[in-house]
């Protein structure tokens, strides 16, 4: 709906290209700004975070949108080229800086895309080669973290295979990882991965946390719409598109690794360049009855208002259970932090919530509240379950 409304036109088309550049440029500022100590970081145990929580976030979000400065790197103007290309150093720089390996790998994935045909045949096996070391590499820059990793994907394609067919749900991974992971180390209990266990809420990898939730039957349900979203990009592919399908090749890149989808921006990135991949740019389409104004706004409207309503809602509630369980995890045991909990505890949000279930369990019994804390238990099962 947005490509057709929208970007449909040229003019749009070029619009959304330097506002993602500059956006990007920004974003980099405010990276190299948090370097420095002159703002404040979203993260106290890291420099750089952008507006996200993470380095993660502001890696994968520079990386998407870095194919747009490159593509405007290409302009014939030498100023708009010089500028754009220092805003591509910066960009690298701040990748580098927040030492996020997704966002490293995705950079790099939407530059091969963007110069894909410029690229000799007599250097793909030469650039095979290279991705393969820098994968090694970025492996043992941190061992210890990717082997977490590496086991949160084992651990989460145990619990994928007990549903594997129709998945668990939309909190399949939340009700059920925990379990999952005791259970294998029941079965290993001298296991060397139990350095590496921990309190998970993300298998750092999109398509296996939508296998999880859905199945192969929802799997086959994506590759089938996928198939005709690239059919729909093949049919209106224009070199104008070329940044727009880079990005969308580097966020394929980060849903291997990350986690996107938690990110709003990233999402709406997502969005745009995939209604700009798939607008039809043709003179037949171009040349039609101008589409009124009302349409668009409509278009619009329903777009923001879906989306930021979603995400005020999961960031609202998600903000409130973050900040108890650290208050409950740095030992607080005041009758107020338990009127809080009681409080979201009766909300909609929270009855099937599993992550919050369990802690909220775990707290009442650390507070010595046992027939409390059985009674969320026995909910936390009844959820999983």
């Amino acid at each position: 709906l947005l490509g057709l409304v929208f970007l449909s036109e040229k003019k749009y088309l070029v619009i959304c290209i330097y506002t993602f550049s500059i956006i990007c440029i920004f974003m980099a500022f405010w990276g190299i700004l948090q370097y420095v100590g002159w703002l404040p970081s979203g993260n106290g145990l890291f420099a750089v975070t952008g507006v996200f929580d993470n380095p993660a976030g502001i890696g994968m979000f520079q990386a998407i949108l870095l194919p747009y400065i490159m593509y405007l790197g290409k302009q014939e103007k030498k100023s708009i080229q010089i500028m754009c290309w220092m805003g591509v150093f910066l960009v690298a720089i701040v990748i580098l800086l927040s030492e996020s390996r997704t966002g490293m790998l995705a950079a790099c994935a939407g530059f091969i895309c963007l110069y894909a045909k410029k690229i000799n045949k007599k250097y793909v096996i030469i650039l095979v080669i290279l991705g393969l070391l820098a994968c090694i590499f970025l492996y043992l820059y941190k061992p210890a973290s990717a082997n977490g990793r590496l086991f949160i994907s084992w651990i989460s394609v145990r619990l994928a295979i007990r549903h594997l067919w129709i998945g668990d749900g939309m909190d399949g991974f939340d009700k059920g990882y925990m379990l999952e992971q005791a259970a294998f180390f029941v079965q290993f209990p001298h296991s060397t991965w139990a350095q590496v266990a921990d309190n998970v809420r993300q298998p750092f990898n999109e398509y296996l946390l939508f296998l999880i939730r859905f199945g192969v039957i929802g799997i086959l349900s994506v590759m089938t719409a996928s198939a005709l979203l690239l059919r729909q990009i093949y049919r209106n592919y224009s070199e104008d598109k070329l940044p727009a399908i880079a990005s969308l090749c580097a966020c394929a890149v980060c849903s291997c690794f990350s986690y996107p989808s938690h990110y709003i921006l990233i999402i709406l990135s997502a969005i745009i360049s995939l209604a700009i991949s798939c607008a039809p740019l043709n003179k037949e389409f171009m040349t039609s009855q101008r589409k009124p104004m009302s349409i668009k706004i409509v278009a619009v409207l329903m777009l923001v208002t879906g989306i930021f309503g979603q995400a005020y809602n999961y960031y609202h509630y998600e903000s409130v259970r973050k900040h108890l369980e650290d208050r409950s995890f740095d030992g607080e045991k005041s009758n107020s932090l338990n009127r809080e909990y009681e409080i979201i505890y009766h909300t909609n949000y929270f009855h099937r919530h599993a992550v919050f279930l369990y802690n909220y369990a775990l707290h009442l019994y650390e507070n010595e509240q046992y027939v409390e804390a059985l009674t969320v238990w026995e909910q936390y099962f009844s959820c999983r379950h």
